[in-house]
């Protein structure tokens, strides 16, 4: 295999985005509100002889923060996926400590209203979160449980699942 010389002058023909940069993008840095619904689920798994009050109260600043749209979806500015592991993290933390979560039921229907508007799903990521938040709410002993029902028959859900 011969190479071939490539004068200098010729390197400038080179579009510059061919050319790598030296470091590449960085990844955005997650929100407070992400950071904060992590650190809730890492809480979740942690000790309960653990003292996780301070974590179990950012739930009540966390709440604050969500947005309400029309009286009909509370949800965080980040979106549905943020949104869904909020209230998985939720209620698996309060589950795990034995207290009830400081979300009203009106602010509960809320929230579900939002998470379970969506008829398809972006990525598997959000798709996850949704039956997070699902999982945990079919099964939690602070609200009535909540009852999701397909509409349209099972052909058209299936064509349009991701």
């Amino acid at each position: 295999m011969q190479r071939k010389h490539v004068p200098t002058s010729d390197l400038t023909l080179i579009p510059a985005m061919w050319i790598p940069s030296s470091t590449p993008p960085r990844p955005a840095r997650p929100s407070q509100d992400v950071r904060t619904v992590q650190a809730l689920q890492t809480a979740s798994h942690l000790s309960q002889q653990a003292d996780l009050r301070s974590i179990v109260e950012e739930i009540e600043d966390l709440v604050a923060r969500l947005d309400e749209l029309g009286g009909v979806y509370l949800q965080f500015e980040e979106g549905l996926e943020t949104t869904a592991l909020f209230v998985a993290a939720t209620y698996k933390l309060m589950d795990h400590v034995g207290t009830e979560p400081s979300i009203k039921e009106d602010q509960v229907i809320q929230l579900m209203n939002a998470i379970f508007s969506k008829k398809n799903f972006e990525s598997l990521s959000e798709a996850f979160s949704v039956a997070s938040a699902a999982a945990v709410l079919s099964h939690n002993r602070y609200h009535m449980p909540v009852v999701v029902v397909p509409e349209g028959s099972a052909s058209d859900t299936h064509e349009q699942a991701i």
